[in-house]
Order: structure tokens, then C-alpha cells, then sequence
């Protein structure tokens, strides 16, 4: 080499771009509807665990949301997590589902209101606790989120926000490998799989009293 020739400039990894700044651009987009499909175009590396991220957002205020978005969401995070968990590279969904999607106003709205807590969580994230984010807990964490994911799907009343929030929790700690948001998203999934299990529990004794309650009546009517 030429001592006199200059030194050779370091290439400097472009910096990710952080969640939030995606879903500005995603809302920023023309058109109607926001289509799950969109959510998967330029996540690269990230892609599954930011897909994740911004597919279970909807579901995770505790307001009336958009009918049935718990399972147009939870159906395609239901599909990337068991790719995440077979160790696929990237994601892939159906076009079928990747043609569903919700009114972009109305998504915009929510997201505005969420946007400032998100921005304030991006800056906590950190990469720590490495060996709860590696390749083989990856995987056990992917079946974590199938199973909260299939109870997304499921039309139970007041169900959805803390299978949600595990989701959400996982997700993040998988995208920034931050092993303390993995597990305040494992302690969130323990939450929610007593509470459904409680609400589950609470519908069938209610079912059998209104059972009961019909025979009674039946019989003291002589129906």
C-alpha cells in the first residue's frame, strides 16, 4: 500500500430504523385500507419480531376496537410465529391474508394516541440479558406467542388485552434482544393464561346456572 496514499474510510452499518418511525410511514401511505401485507415490505432482519409488534398494537388499549380485529390480527401473527418458530429467514404469508386490513383513518387515530408511550418504550429498549434472545429461546419464545396468538383468535369477551401485551412484550424483547422485556413479557403471558382460564371457568359455571335456572322454570311452568 501507498504510505502516502489516504486511509481507507470504515463503512459505518446503517443505523435500524425504530418502530415508530415505520408506522409513520406506513400511515403516511395513500390508500384506504392498511393492508397486512405492507406491514411485511422492508422490515428485513427484523421483520418478524417488528410485524409482530405491529400487528398486535391495535389490540392492546382496553376501548372498543375495530370488530374482529383480534382476529384479523391474530391469525397472521399466529402464521409468523410458527415460521419464527421452524427458524425461517424471513416472513411469508398468504396473499389471501396478506389482503386483509382495517380502515387506515381509523388506525391513524389510534396510533396517534399510542405513539408518544411507544416512542418513550424505543428509548428503555436495549440489547441485555442475551441469552433469553439467542437463536434456541427465540424458538421457545415463538411457541409462547403461537399459543397467545390462538387465544387472540378466539371470539372470547374480555380476553384480548393481556394475551395481547404478552405478544407485545415478546415481540420487543425479540427485536431489540432485550431479556428484561422478555421476560416482563413471560410474566405477562402467566397473567393472561389464568385469566382466560378464569373467564373460561367463570362461562361454564354460568352456563350450567342458566341451565339449571331453565329447568327450574320449565318444570315450576310445566313447560
Amino acid at each position: 500500500m501507498n504510505p502516502t496514499s489516504p486511509p481507507l474510510a470504515t463503512p459505518t452499518l446503517p443505523k435500524m430504523a425504530r418502530a415508530s418511525d415505520i408506522i409513520d410511514r406506513l400511515m403516511a401511505l395513500k390508500g384506504e385500507r392498511l393492508l397486512v401485507g405492507e406491514l411485511l415490505s422492508g422490515l428485513h432482519e427484523r421483520a418478524f419480531g417488528l410485524a409482530i409488534t405491529l400487528l398486535v398494537l391495535p389490540n392492546c388499549l382496553p376501548v372498543p376496537s375495530i370488530p374482529y380485529l383480534s382476529t384479523v390480527t391474530g391469525v397472521p401473527i399466529l402464521l409468523l410465529a410458527t415460521q419464527l418458530l421452524l427458524g425461517r429467514p424471513m416472513p411469508w404469508l398468504p396473499q389471501r391474508i396478506g389482503r386483509w386490513g382495517a380502515p387506515r383513518a381509523r388506525l391513524g387515530r389510534f396510533w396517534r394516541r399510542v405513539r408518544p408511550g411507544v416512542i418513550k418504550v424505543e428509548r428503555i429498549l436495549q440489547p441485555r440479558l442475551l441469552n433469553l434472545t439467542e437463536p434456541r429461546a427465540e424458538r421457545a419464545l415463538a411457541a409462547v406467542i403461537m399459543l397467545l396468538a390462538f387465544i387472540l383468535t378466539l371470539p372470547l369477551p374480555f380476553a384480548n388485552l393481556l394475551p395481547a401485551w404478552g405478544i407485545l412484550l415478546l415481540a420487543l424483547g425479540i427485536t431489540e434482544r432485550d431479556g428484561h422485556v422478555v421476560i416482563a413479557g413471560l410474566f405477562a403471558t402467566v397473567l393472561a393464561l389464568c385469566w382466560v382460564a378464569a373467564l373460561i371457568l367463570a362461562g361454564s359455571y354460568l352456563a350450567g346456572l342458566t341451565g339449571e335456572a331453565w329447568l327450574w322454570l320449565r318444570q315450576t311452568l310445566g313447560l
